[in-house]
């Protein structure tokens, strides 16, 4: 903490950046006080305005904010469908860098972040941090100076026959992602193959795909590798129990067979 001497002197050496429109009165006055515009100072400055009566010394502090300034660039990127990476560099005026990967729609992000370089640390980012980033430079570049931040992102292939939208956000500043929709015809099975147990006797095959497809029925094989033995001809009648009336009218049953089955009538 400065002292009240040190505090003096200052003032009165004064501040080229303040001026005031006058320097001495008599009485209940007013002094107008004005700073020189345009300051780009990271950091705030600020210095003092000292009244004097006599021995007493009355003290005012005068500060002038540094200014608010976050750039990213650049403010859009698209992705084709194969994915890949892209580089975002960035101006903060905040040792502090906040960075996240979002989606539009508030699920998990598909884009994240490979690394970051801030003031020329470069410092690669965990699995587990690649979609949200809180990071302090222990450097402080000056009062005047900004931080140079970049940061290195990456999307993977887009498997889905929709564009995404997701959005990469930096300490308030948001660039839009958008990637390309998958242009070619892919169907996904989840996987490849199941085994059907007697008690359920089903399986469930997830498919993705962004074309349409049809669904073949093939000839399997045994659990001993042999084919599947093929299934007997079909054979029914309709109905199997016949009931004629009291008049002998006449009734139809149906006959159901293949080709190749021979059947006959018999009585019991």
């Amino acid at each position: 903490m400065n002292n009240l001497k040190d505090i003096l002197a200052k003032i009165e050496q004064g501040s080229s950046w303040v001026s005031y429109d006058k320097i001495s009165g008599t009485g209940p006055d007013k002094v107008a006080i004005k700073v020189e515009p345009g300051w780009m100072g990271r950091l705030p400055r600020e210095t003092y305005v000292a009244v004097e009566k006599g021995k007493v010394t009355k003290l005012a502090t005068i500060t002038q904010k540094g200014i608010e300034r976050v750039s990213v660039d650049p403010a859009n990127i698209m992705f084709d469908m194969e994915g890949g990476t892209a580089v975002i560099n960035a101006k903060l005026n905040s040792a502090s860098v906040k960075a996240s990967c979002l989606t539009l729609g508030g699920s998990v992000s598909k884009c994240y972040m490979v690394s970051m370089n801030v003031n020329g640390l470069s410092v690669k980012i965990p699995d587990e941090d690649s979609r949200y980033v809180v990071y302090a430079d222990p450097e402080d570049p000056g009062a005047t100076d900004l931080y140079d931040a970049s940061f290195v992102i990456a999307m993977p292939k887009n498997m889905d026959n929709e564009e995404h939208h997701e959005m990469f956000v930096l300490n308030g500043k948001v660039v839009n992602i958008n990637q390309q929709p998958n242009d070619i015809p892919y169907i996904i099975l989840d996987h490849d193959f199941d085994n059907v147990t007697g008690e359920n006797g089903q399986v469930v095959i997830d498919i993705k795909s962004n074309t349409e497809y049809d669904i073949e029925l093939v000839c399997c094989t045994c659990g001993d590798g042999s084919e599947e033995p093929e299934p007997e001809p079909p054979f029914n009648v309709d109905p199997q129990k016949l009931t004629l009336n009291k008049d002998g009218d006449t009734q139809i049953v149906r006959v159901e067979a293949g080709d190749n089955v021979s059947w006959r009538i018999g009585e019991d």
